[in-house]
């Protein structure tokens, strides 16, 4: 099977983070300031986490900030290669000196947590309901939906079914029975099937597109890093040629090992952002699975693993 590939030249950052609330409409920008941010997601039903840290920003804004507001990142380049690498609720706002000189407002944000740890469902679906309509009875109100693989929907129900819990449990659940994993990315449920790969394009990975150093191998596909590129999302599909990449030395005793994909192709599982907008760090560490790699973590153990 193979993929259009696609590669981006990345030079000239360009940036923005916003925080605010959408529902008041009080917001603002502090892309004037200096920020930096460690950004962790994953393709797993665990909240994606960021930790943004903003210098000097006036008190009176300090004062503004409250847990529940949203913190959005945006990175990237000035030559178009450009978006948002998180959006996510304040947690906990917290002001700190550093070397008691600066003000430093550090916001603790999480992506998915009102809906994977808190959303509750209570709801009478009739006979003939399916898994389309209990899932659309858990993120009703709750969270928007992305992509939803095909591979949950099948017959109704034969009876009534009552809904009455945790949201993300039910979701879970349908998941776990189609041998799909859900995860919460910018705000919206993903449900993702093995044979459901990100847009039909792979994003190439060379040291000319921002590689920096030799990915390497792991039992499941590859880890690396390169400098922050937001068309890589998690399910992205990337392409990294086989002789960029670091081969994994056997352990003692084994007879065989398994060779660097000769495709290159392979999947987005987790990404950790590293950004300082006045300073160095502007780094995407990626790990990521081949097609015939393992399952993300929220799958559970069998036999039959359409992920490998």
């Amino acid at each position: 099977m193979s993929y259009p590939i696609s590669g981006y030249r990345q030079y000239m950052r360009k940036y923005r983070v916003i925080v605010g609330n959408p529902k008041t409409g009080r917001g603002f920008d502090v892309s004037n300031l200096r920020c930096t941010f460690y950004v962790e997601k994953a393709m797993n039903e665990e909240p994606n986490f960021s930790q943004v840290s903003i210098y000097n920003l006036a008190k009176a804004s300090v004062a503004m900030v409250k847990p529940g507001d949203i913190c959005t990142i945006e990175a990237g380049y000035e030559n178009g290669n450009y978006g948002m690498i998180f959006t996510g609720e304040v947690v906990q706002p917290l002001v700190t000196l550093e070397e008691g000189v600066d003000r430093l407002l550090t916001l603790v944000c999480q992506d998915g947590d009102t809906f994977l740890n808190s959303a509750f469902v209570s709801q009478s679906l009739g006979s003939g309901a399916n898994n389309g309509t209990v899932l659309a009875a858990c993120t009703e109100g709750n969270i928007s939906t992305g992509f939803i693989s095909q591979t949950i929907y099948g017959g109704g129900l034969p009876r009534g079914k009552v809904l009455f819990g945790m949201a993300a449990d039910y979701v879970s659940d349908i998941a776990e029975e189609s041998e799909a994993q859900m995860y919460v990315e910018d705000g919206k449920l993903h449900i993702v099937g093995a044979g459901d790969y990100g847009p039909g394009t792979a994003v190439e990975l060379n040291p000319a597109t921002g590689l920096i150093g030799a990915p390497n191998q792991t039992d499941d596909g590859v880890s690396g890093q390169c400098l922050i590129n937001p068309s890589i999302k998690l399910n992205t599909l990337i392409h990294i040629g086989a002789s960029l990449v670091t081969g994994q030395m056997i352990s003692q005793g084994d007879a065989s090992y398994t060779a660097v994909s000769s495709a290159g192709i392979y999947r987005i599982v987790k990404l950790i952002y590293e950004g300082d907008t006045r300073g160095d760090s502007w780094y995407c560490t990626f790990e990521a699975i081949t097609q015939s790699g393992a399952k993300p973590d929220g799958l559970t153990d069998g036999a039959t693993n359409p992920w490998r």
